[in-house]
């Protein structure tokens, strides 16, 4: 149906969002009709957010948006007197085609209500206003040359300043001002990233900052209300989706502990926190919805979440070598080099020595690994 766009899906399967763009609520087994003619677009998720009506194929390998500014009206599909409709009517502005939304399970009367608020209230247009635009200036000798140069950046540092001293100064501001401060923190995490790519000798001082970054990375989190039923899933896509964007297992050899990882997804949500037992239903659905990453146990009982194209003797194979980089080491001593919790620690040695690329010494004064020397001779 060419009325409807077809969106960029995330590695994930979600749909790529617009700026500011927020998920109101959900509902699955929806079909798209072309007026009273069925289309391929069968049983899929609709989603409507502050910007758009989006359908996603029930595989979740495709999907299409329609802008709420191109729609006139939205309505129950009058089926005759003696029936009831399971269908909305969708107008549009300047085009005579009609199309419908057909509910298969419900939830019909939920996303019309929703639908018609958002039309009526057009959250599409509240956006943030832009900076002013500043006329050229006349030339003078205080903006040019390095003192130029560092008036120019302590006049930007200054605004940074006031934005977050705007935002932090009471509650209702930080709401306010919450879109601001994840732009801005996108807007510095980007710097962080190009400057470590240009090999920035001060890039690795950077990362406590950038932990801060992390923190502040979602705008708008899947919930309950607006996932209803879809929740586990959406929520594990969505879950997936941080985790590369923020590339939060690139340290640690690949892997994070669940705990860790329920911290620090809980404090970029805010006030939409998780509660462990969502937590680890999202997580184990990694490996059913063929995400980037997935759950894994080890005989411990520790969990842990990794790409899903690595295996055990790939981190083994890490942990050797930075072993051989930084001489013998302890769990305590592996944990601090990968900044990851002791438990996990233990087990990427254990599974190292378990290979064969690393050996033990248990002393009175502790279990430190050594290089495997032994497969030498």
């Amino acid at each position: 149906m060419d009325l409807l766009i077809p969106l960029r899906l995330t590695d994930s399967k979600r749909p790529v969002y617009l700026k500011d763009e927020v998920e109101h609520i959900m509902q699955h087994h929806v079909s798209v009709l072309q007026g009273d003619e069925h289309t391929h677009m069968e049983k899929g998720v609709v989603c409507l957010t502050s910007h758009r009506l989006i359908w996603i194929s029930s595989d979740n390998s495709s999907a299409v948006g329609l802008y709420h500014y191109t729609v006139l009206n939205v309505e129950s599909h009058n089926a005759g007197i003696l029936r009831g409709s399971h269908k909305i009517s969708i107008y549009l502005k300047n085009h005579a085609t009609v199309i419908r939304l057909s509910f298969k399970q419900g939830g019909k009367d939920t996303v019309l209500a929703s639908y018609k608020n958002l039309l009526a209230n057009r959250p599409w247009e509240h956006v943030a206003p832009s900076a002013p635009i500043v006329s050229p200036s006349a030339f003078s000798t205080t903006s040019a040359g390095v003192g130029g140069i560092m008036k120019t950046m302590k006049e930007k540092s200054n605004e940074t300043t006031t934005t977050l001293t705007e935002a932090f100064s009471d509650i209702n501001a930080l709401m306010e001002k919450a879109k601001d401060l994840v732009a801005l923190a996108d807007k510095i995490n980007a710097t962080l990233e190009k400057e470590k790519k240009e090999g920035d000798p001060a890039a690795s001082a950077d990362q406590e900052f950038r932990s801060y970054l992390i923190q502040m990375g979602i705008t708008s989190p899947v919930t309950k209300k607006t996932a209803g039923s879809l929740y586990h899933k959406e929520l594990s896509r969505q879950l997936s989706d941080w985790i590369v964007k923020h590339n939060l297992l690139q340290q640690g050899g690949g892997m994070m502990q669940m705990t860790d990882l329920f911290c620090l997804f809980n404090r970029a949500r805010g006030t939409e926190m998780v509660s462990p037992d969502d937590m680890y239903r999202a997580c184990v659905l990694f490996e059913e919805l063929d995400l980037p990453v997935v759950m894994r146990k080890f005989d411990s009982g520790v969990l842990v979440i990794q790409p899903s194209n690595l295996d055990d003797e790939t981190i083994a194979q890490s942990t050797k070598q930075l072993i051989e980089q930084k001489g013998p080491l302890s769990a305590l001593g592996l944990a601090s080099s990968r900044s990851i919790s002791i438990a996990l620690a233990e087990q990427q040695l254990e599974s190292a020595e378990a290979y064969g690329y690393l050996c033990r010494d248990d002393t009175l004064e502790g279990l430190v690994f050594y290089p495997n020397m032994f497969t030498q001779y």
